[in-house]
């Protein structure tokens, strides 16, 4: 059996850079495993959109994600943490859950900072193949639409 975790996006992060902004990656911990996001430069409202895949194993039913400031000198810092508890596999109906979770601190106090998150069961490979084509397929054609929305406005304004 499969996991997919979709890290979405993540709203109000907190500055801890000088400037006065964050360059956020989340990082997906689930049994033994471990997936990053790309880093977002200069965003406290990153938008990721990124899935990830994972193997179950019977044990640990807990989805541990961290969000965390890269910084070029020194170590990166912490913005924000919090747990997904999956629900049994008996109890899962196979379609993505999605959900917005509070993020706290090192203290375990809210941030004010919010992540948008989904999980989705998979049962064999195929369904997993097969979902993972039909939501690139869906990325895929939101970024057609926006190059030609784009396209269409600059033509647009252009003669003007």
């Amino acid at each position: 059996m499969m996991l997919k975790v979709y890290a979405v996006e993540a709203r109000n992060l907190p500055a801890l850079d000088m400037n006065g902004s964050s360059d956020p990656y989340l990082v997906v911990y689930f049994q033994d495993q471990k997936a990053k996001t790309r880093t977002l430069k200069n965003n406290l409202n990153p938008v990721w959109n990124e899935l990830f895949n994972f193997t179950v194993v019977p044990g640990d039913r807990h989805i541990n994600i961290a969000i965390y400031d890269e910084d070029v000198v020194g170590s990166d810092e912490l913005e924000g943490v919090c747990v997904l508890e999956l629900p049994n596999e008996a109890e899962c109906d196979q379609k993505m859950v999605i959900e917005w979770k509070s993020l706290e601190d090192s203290h375990q106090r809210d941030t004010g900072a919010k992540l948008r998150v989904g999980y989705q069961y998979i049962y064999d490979l195929a369904r997993l193949i097969d979902s993972t084509i039909s939501q690139r397929e869906e990325e895929l054609k939101e970024s057609e639409d926006r190059r030609i929305w784009i396209t269409d406005y600059l033509k647009h304004t252009q003669s003007k």
